[in-house]
């Protein structure tokens, strides 16, 4: 009896992966930033989303499509978070000060369905509007706690009058 409840969990298992515990022998995260897209617009960013995500983004205005800013592409490592929510923030600060100027925001929910996820995720940054270079700094956390974090390089946006 025992022997068939093990060959059935078994089968079920390589039918379904996703019903398989996450052994929790591995956890980490690791974050890097693998390029950022200078002078993009929102609407450029929105483009790329994923159909369900466009679909949530329609009736956003033209002139917030238009917004010019950064994207930035961010390679995302979660191992032994299985069925966790894992979220990615993103806050801006001073390159000259290093002071935080925007506080962090969430730009990103996951839920893994897998012991060991990789992927690429985007983000777009907006000009905070205080005419200085920033840097952005993304975090990822799984239930407020800091699994791991990336800066970018300085990001420099066009002054008002493009001097």
């Amino acid at each position: 009896m025992i022997a068939v409840a093990t060959a059935a969990l078994g089968l079920a298992y390589s039918l379904s992966p996703s019903l398989k515990p996450d052994p929790g022998t591995s956890v980490s995260a690791e974050l890097r930033v693998m390029t950022v897209e200078p002078d993009a617009r929102y609407g450029d960013w929105v483009a790329r989303l994923p159909a369900a995500q466009r679909r949530d983004a329609a009736g956003i205005p033209k002139e917030v499509l238009d917004a010019r800013g950064f994207i930035v592409y961010l390679q995302v490592q979660v191992d032994g978070r299985k069925r966790h929510e894992i979220e990615m923030t993103q806050g801006l600060y001073s390159v000259r000060s290093r002071a935080q100027l925007v506080a962090p925001e969430n730009v990103l929910g996951f839920t893994s369905d897998t012991p060991s996820d990789r992927w690429v995720a985007t983000a777009f940054v907006h000009d905070p509007g205080f005419g200085e270079k920033v840097f952005g700094r993304y975090e990822l956390l799984d239930h407020g706690v800091i699994l791991a974090f990336a800066d970018t390089t300085a990001l420099a946006f066009p002054t008002p009058n493009g001097a």
